[in-house]
Parts: C-alpha cells; structure tokens; sequence
C-alpha cells in the first residue's frame, strides 16, 4: 500500500468525507511535510481506492453548489488500514535516502563544492527542526500518537544531522594519506 493510499483510508477512518474536506484536512495537519500526498493526486488515489473496494462512495447533496462525492471506508477498507498500520510500525523503511546515494559517489565532487552541498543539507535540517519545533508548540496539546510523530521526527533529524557534521569535519580535515601496507617479519622469514 503506498503512503498516499495509507494516508487517505486513516483519513476516511475518522469518517465520511468528499475530496475537497480530504485536501483541507491533509492541509491542516500539514501531512505533506510527512507523507507524499499531491492535491492532485486526492480523486486518483479515491478512485483506486473505489476500484479495490476500499472506500465506497455515494453523491450527496452539497449546501454550497453542486452535489459531491462523499467516500467511506468499506470493511476491506478498514482492514487493509489495520493492516497497512501493523506494516507501517513494524518495519522499517526499505528505500534509503538519496544522501546515501551521494555519499557513495562523494568523490565525484570537488572538496569544496561537497563541503557546500552537505552544508546546504545540514542548514535545510537546521530549518525543517526548527519548523517541528514550531508546529509541535503551537498544535499543544497533543494526543499521545501525535506527539510520538513529532518526537519520531525530530530524533531523526537531529541524528542525521549529526552524521552530517561529523562528515563535514572529516571532510574540512586535511585529507589522509592511505596506509601503506607492509608485509609483517613472520611472512618475509618463511
């Protein structure tokens, strides 16, 4: 199930909703800062949601123009959430982060320009717990499970962080020569 899919059926779990009241929540609890929901992606992932009998949806009349399509969660749908849920704490995510993928090839960039980059990382990390800090004060008090996604978060991005630093002061050192390999005594005298 993908974190699109996942998000909305939670969604739908707190009850009924058309499309637009979706986009105003995922807006509201600002999900797009940890789940890759696009506005416009809302009606594809209902519509595949409809096709797996998931969600089940009815028009309905609306006081502010046009009638509506209002989706519910079926019960396949609220156990393929309990489920998706379940696979969601227990297992780690498998697709690395692409700075892993960077760190491979680190030696493609200049020093310098690599120095740069991964001080631009740092500072975007540097930004976006500064930004948790904020929402996490402001939205007081928190359910326990929402409070743990923040926590979650932040220990994530202070520990990523703080490899960054450590890679940036390896790399701000002067580079280290190889060791050379020598044979050792026992081996030359056999």
């Amino acid at each position: 199930m993908t974190g699109s899919e996942l998000a909305l059926l939670g969604l739908l779990s707190e009850g009924p909703r058309h499309a637009y009241d979706l986009e105003h929540l995922i807006e509201a609890r600002q999900m797009r800062s940890w789940t890759e929901i696009g506005f416009s992606s809302i009606y594809a992932v209902l519509n595949r949601l409809e096709r797996q009998k998931l969600v089940r949806s009815v028009k309905a009349r609306s006081p502010h123009g046009p009638a509506r399509r209002v989706y519910r969660l079926t019960s396949a749908g609220q156990a393929a959430l309990r489920q998706a849920v379940e696979q969601a704490l227990a297992v780690p995510p498998q697709t690395p982060p692409p700075l892993l993928l960077g760190l491979a090839y680190l030696p493609a960039l200049p020093r310098r320009r690599a120095l740069a980059a991964l001080t631009r990382y740092r500072r975007t990390l540097d930004s976006r717990r500064t930004e948790m800090d904020r929402r996490r004060r402001q939205m007081q008090p928190l359910p326990d499970f929402v409070d743990a996604m923040f926590a979650y978060s932040l220990e994530m991005v202070v520990a990523e962080r703080q490899a960054v630093a450590r890679l940036v002061r390896k790399l701000q050192a002067p580079p280290r020569r190889p060791a050379v390999r020598r044979p050792s005594q026992e081996r030359s005298r056999a």
